[in-house]
Order: structure tokens, then sequence, then C-alpha cells
């Protein structure tokens, strides 16, 4: 049983953060549920909660970007991971219709 629930989970993103830590989010279809690693922590949500987690972040980072005084590149940067986080969530929300 063990082996189906993995076979269930797949890699939908991934990314090596400052200080080579991996940074991976996996879905759980069977379980529709959501996990991010960050190095040696692990999260594990519900995918409904992440979209939500996802929304809280995007907002944060851009209060950050705009109460301190990031260069020009570390804001294309976050503009960037939120266009990319965007394209997760409406892939995430595919694979739940599916």
């Amino acid at each position: 049983m063990k082996k189906q629930l993995i076979n269930q989970t797949r890699i939908v993103q991934q990314a090596v953060l400052a200080g080579n830590a991996e940074c991976k989010v996996l879905y759980n279809s069977a379980k529709d549920m959501v996990e991010l690693e960050v190095g040696g922590t692990s999260l594990r949500i519900a995918a409904t909660s992440f979209f939500m987690m996802h929304e809280m972040m995007r907002k944060a980072a851009a209060k950050l970007v705009m109460q301190t005084e990031l260069n020009t590149q570390s804001q294309q940067a976050v503009v960037q991971q939120d266009a990319y986080l965007m394209q997760d969530s409406h892939l995430l929300a595919q694979l739940q219709v599916a």
C-alpha cells in the first residue's frame, strides 16, 4: 500500500535556494495534499490551504518589495517567482479536476 501512495505523489516544482538548500513542492493526488520541502523541513497541508498560503505569501512579498529598498534584480525575481507559482496553482487545480 505504501508503494501505491508514493506513486500518487509527484514533484510539481523544485528549485535550489541560496546556500544550496533544495526546495520542492509535491502533490499527492490520493490525499489531495501538498508537501512543501525546504532543506530538511517538510510541511504537509491540504491543497486548498496551499492556495490560501500562496496568496498570503504573494501579498507579503509585494509588501516587502514596497517597504524595503530591494534592488531591481530582487524585485524582478519576486515577480518571476510569483508568475511561476501562479502557473503551479493552475496546474494543481487541473490535477484536482482530473
